[in-house]
């Protein structure tokens, strides 16, 4: 075949892709291949420069430098620096950083060596707004917070051998990263911050080494969201560890000079999985771990001490649930002969009893004392399944065949508990794909040590041959078996009929003559069974290639016509086409290849057309054209999301009297729906009207009144909307969702739909009062700021929701009305004012809502009203719904003043069948605040016993 430039003939998009996952010093280079290469490597949203070569070279910094002037792409996904040598005087680091922030880089990686100057970023680093995850590594670069940073979008930060320029500038950084999630730390002997602090109540995962291990420094942690820890601190001061009530997963290696004194470690009661690394188990054998289910502990013996095994059995009493037990017994080889003392104790703890199944212990001494701990472990391990040992490296070959024999020897109490001194066999892996009939896919990565690989292997001709295993990858196969074992390898072979690759990689100490003795046989097999390559989805019917292309953005689908003469022409019958370009610049690629593509097209039928564009178009762009094509095909579905265009758009006459159209999307704040006298949409049953205008006030009214199957609506109104009462009056409605805008100045709604199910209201300050005739109602949300409650009288018309959801000043606007069906109600009150709040009539409102099942309120209080006052007084008597319905209870932003305090004592003693009560703090208390606040709600009184008290913090 000829040789055909198909990979130059593939979208902009396509290529920017590719491009995206190759180094940038190789990107750079493409440009040299034709004109329509040149600058398409300027575009690419990632950059990537590595240069690990160490001599004094400035070709890393000469591309960085020219590609980032030559550069064009609007918004920079990545920048990622990173280099092993000592960069030249004129190198401007913070000039590449600074324009990375400037075009809104989501990750940023500085990894560099050590510098004869220090370094500096750019100020507009720490104020960033669309940084998602910075990684910053060198010895010499200064971390210079300013005094207001702010990073709302960070998640993940990394701090590798960084110097920080005051003791607080960590602090400002990390107090201002409320989304941050992860987070690492790296520090080394240049490190001048003496007292680390961590405070981010977002944190779930936490990273600190401390490199220099004669540095003694302390460390204060408080992140009460953590959920996995990794500590390496051999010497530092880590007392000032706490408030992690949510970790599950721990990593510790320290070495505590006085064990018995060290409380950090009870602040890691409620893990589940813990890696201790430390000198003594005594530190932690007082602490209760009621979760933990997997332990690994490396103890160091560096001292002239008694080594005591006690404190173990000590943990295993505190451990009730624990299922994996792993110790290495690390002993220098000067104390190899320290004594070790071991009593047993008078009671068996219960994780033995009834949960252990694993014990694992590395480096084994065989001591008297050491096999006495192992023997009771295994006499009174009832669930134990394996035991694995391996021994201690500076015993002899004498030595370690005694201990295993002594080991094997030893009384298990659970009869099938296997140990790793046994020989190992291949026979359970054929009973494994016996079982596993339909298995395509088996790797097998057998790593034996270099120790161990003259252990005997068993195995047995299987009597059957097992079923579909068609695709074996194999890696570190052991030589033994395809040396020693020649025919039952060669049974593999022969009764794999449906073979398709096999791939062998020897085992690494085998030398390269032992290699080719293996694979030369294996390859010859192998080639034996290749099968030719088929192209199986081009031999599809059109139908089912129709279906699949249905599925994929439209500018991907145009690119197989250059697949073959058969692909040709099957594009051009896609009944869904969608065109979507996220690009800010005004490319003409994505209306070019609209209009290409809609000549070309021959599709009877046209299923959707989605047109959704972020940049402003060319004066030749014609929408209207477009979307008139698409009418005359009977589109069913039509989506126009645009930007603002310098120009005024209009639709064609033909949409609003399309007899095919289901759904209609039209977004575009220059947009002018301009409805004929007479339309007619007979199918339409979904509209969004997002940021439209409109020609007229009667513009929608016609619209609508004349979609007699319209049951989804959405409308969001903007600043530039000119209609100032919008009018609804769909007898078919099911949905509607209504958004004004915040700012937008103060206009009516009329609403008046007897079918209408669903309602999203959100219009802070508009005229609702007409809004009227709902008595399907089933749910609905509202956020309206009501001036004056008691005139009000718009949410009469809500009476016959089931689930309610309210954003308002005060309940007062509500207090009077009868909800006889609600049985879920969401109060979101905003006190701004400085008018008094009242909690009554709330109380009134549960009057009203006999059968409601749950409660929740979000009593949202503006810093400057934190002094208003409240009112409240307790009521005559017990709404219904307390005595008989009410099962869950919620208070948002809970403040614990007096009057909110008598009100949940209200609920809680009068609630008989309530289930669970969920409270989370204000954001401002501070944590002694909401220490107290949690006793005193523990300490009401609760109707219902059974009833689950939660204090989210």
């Amino acid at each position: 075949m000829s040789c055909e430039d198909r990979i130059s003939a593939l979208h902009d998009d396509l290529l920017l892709k590719i491009l995206s996952e190759i180094p940038t010093k190789d990107v750079v280079t493409t440009m040299v291949l034709s004109k329509r290469w040149s600058l398409v490597w300027t575009m690419v949203p990632k950059l990537e420069y590595k240069d690990t070569r160490k001599e004094g070279d400035k070709s890393v910094w000469y591309l960085l430098d020219k590609s980032l002037q030559l550069h064009k792409a609007t918004v920079l996904e990545s920048l990622h620096i990173q280099v092993e040598r000592q960069f030249c005087d004129d190198t401007d680091v913070g000039k590449c950083v600074s324009y990375a922030v400037d075009h809104k880089v989501r990750e940023l990686a500085l990894i560099l060596p050590s510098q004869p100057k220090i370094l500096q970023l750019p100020s507009n680093v720490y104020t960033s707004k669309t940084l998602v995850k910075l990684t910053l590594s060198c010895r010499t670069l200064v971390v210079d917070v300013p005094s207001l940073p702010c990073l709302p979008s960070l998640l993940t930060l990394v701090l590798l051998n960084v110097v920080y320029k005051d003791q607080n500038s960590h602090v400002r950084l990390l107090s201002n990263c409320p989304a941050l999630r992860h987070l690492e730390v790296q520090r080394n002997k240049s490190d001048n911050v003496t007292r680390f602090i961590v405070k981010v109540p977002s944190l779930k995962s936490f990273t600190y080494m401390q490199i220099d291990e004669r540095a003694a420094r302390s460390f204060v942690l408080d992140s009460p969201g953590l959920r996995l820890l990794t500590l390496g601190d051999p010497y530092g001061d880590l007392d000032s560890i706490q408030n992690m009530p949510h970790l599950e997963w721990a990593t510790v290696c320290h070495f505590l000079p006085y064990p018995n004194d060290n409380k950090f470690l009870r602040s890691f009661s409620s893990v589940r999985i813990l890696w201790l690394t430390l000198t003594e188990v005594a530190c932690c054998s007082a602490i209760q771990f009621p979760q933990l289910m997997k332990f690994t502990l490396h103890l160091h013996c560096l001292d002239d001490l008694d080594c005591s095994l006690e404190p173990l059995l000590l943990f295993l009493h505190n451990s009730p649930v624990l299922k994996v037990l792993m110790i290495n017994y690390a002993v220098a080889i000067r104390f190899q002969d320290l004594p070790i003392s071991w009593n047993k104790p008078s009671s068996v703890p219960v994780c033995l009893l009834s949960h252990l199944e694993i014990f694992v212990w590395t480096e084994f001494g065989g001591k008297r004392q050491e096999r006495e701990f192992v023997a009771y472990i295994l006499a009174n391990s009832k669930c134990l399944k394996t035991v694995r040992t391996s021994p201690s490296y500076y015993l002899k070959e004498k030595e370690k065949e005694k201990k295993m024999e002594e080991f094997k020897s030893m009384y298990r109490l659970h009869l099938r508990c296997l140990d790793d001194y046994l020989e190992c066999s291949l026979e359970p892996l054929m009973l494994f794909l016996h079982n596993s009939p339909m298995l395509k896919f088996i790797r097998i990565d057998y790593d034996v040590a270099l120790g161990c690989k003259d252990l005997p292997l068993s195995w047995n001709q299987q009597s059957s041959v097992p079923g579909y295993a068609c695709c074996p990858v194999l890696r570190s196969l052991c030589g033994k078996v395809l040396e020693e074992e020649e025919d039952k390898r060669e049974n593999v072979w022969q009764t794999q009929s449906v073979l398709k690759t096999a791939r062998i990689s020897p085992i690494c100490y085998y030398n390269l003559e032992k290699k080719e003795k293996i694979f030369i046989p294996f390859v010859l097999r192998e080639n034996k069974k290749k099968m030719s390559c088929e192209d199986k989805i081009s031999a599809l019917h059109d139908d089912l290639l129709l279906k699949i292309l249905s599925q994929v953005p439209t500018k991907d689908v145009v690119t197989t016509m250059i697949l073959s003469k058969r692909w040709g022409l099957v594009w051009t019958m896609v009944p869904k086409l969608e065109y979507k370009d996220t690009w800010k610049e005004g490319e003409k690629s994505i209306w070019r290849l609209l209009e290409k593509s809609l000549q070309l097209h021959k599709a009877p039928v046209l299923e959707s057309l989605n047109i959704q564009v972020e940049c402003q178009f060319c004066d030749d762009a014609d929408v209207v054209k477009c979307v008139s094509y698409a009418v005359d095909h009977k589109v069913r579905e039509l989506a126009l999301i645009l930007p603002s265009q310098p120009k005024i758009l209009q639709l064609a006459s033909n949409v609003y009297t399309s007899k095919t159209l289901v759904k209609l999307t039209l977004s575009c704040r220059t947009l002018v729906v301009d409805v004929p006298s007479l339309p007619c949409l007979p199918s339409l049953q979904r509209l969004a009207l997002l940021s439209v205008v409109y020609k007229d006030e009667k513009s929608h009214v016609r619209l609508l009144s004349n979609c007699p199957a319209l049951t989804h609506l959405e409308v969001f109104r903007n600043l530039s909307d000119n209609v100032t009462r919008f009018i609804v009056k769909v007898s078919s409605l099911k949905s509607f969702r209504y958004t004004q805008h915040k700012r937008a100045p103060s206009r009516s709604l009329v609403l008046d739909s007897p079918g209408l199910r669903r309602l999203n209201l959100s219009d802070p300050h508009g005229d609702l009062d007409s809004i009227q005739n709902m008595p399907h109602l089933d749910w609905a949300y509202v956020l309206h700021f009501v001036p004056n409650p008691k005139d009000k009288k718009f949410l009469r018309s809500f009476s016959s929701v089931k689930v309610l959801r309210l954003s308002l000043r005060n309940v007062e606007c509500c207090s009077t009305i009868k909800f006889s069906r609600l049985m879920k109600v969401t109060l979101h009150l905003y006190c701004f004012d400085d008018f008094m709040c009242s909690l009554e009539p709330l109380l009134l409102f549960l009057h009203n809502s006999p059968i409601l099942k749950v409660l929740e309120i979000n009593y949202d209080v503006a810093l400057c009203s934190n002094g208003v006052p409240l009112s409240w007084n307790r009521p005559s008597s017990v709404p219904v719904c307390l005595l008989s319905h009410l099962e869950i209870f919620v208070w948002k932003e809970f403040a614990g003043r007096r009057q909110e305090r008598a009100f949940v004592a209200y609920i809680l003693a009068n609630s008989k069948r309530l289930k669970t009560a969920e409270f989370s703090p204000r954001y401002n208390l501070y944590e002694k605040e909401k220490e107290k606040m949690m006793e005193l709600l523990k300490s009401m009184y609760r109707a219902s016993a059974s009833s689950q008290l939660d204090f989210l913090i």
